[in-house]
């Protein structure tokens, strides 16, 4: 099960999808890799904002040091 939230939600590198009966969110950029994972009763959009809120969070505090 593969789900695009590109198009519909402006989660531009955000992706989706279904492992072991669990919604996985995942974003990759250069040598960082995040994943948040939730039960088949959340909402994955849900999942997506916690993820870009972490990948934006890492990206502040980490700004002079790496590139994420």
């Amino acid at each position: 099960h593969y789900t695009d939230l590109r198009a519909s939600t402006g989660f531009e590198q955000t992706e989706v999808t279904m492992i072991d009966g669990f919604i996985v969110v995942y974003r990759s950029n250069m040598d960082v890799s995040l994943f948040v994972m939730g039960s088949p009763e959340v909402n994955e959009l849900q999942l997506a904002a916690v993820l870009e809120t972490i990948f934006d969070s890492m990206g502040d505090l980490l700004k002079y040091r790496c590139t994420i």
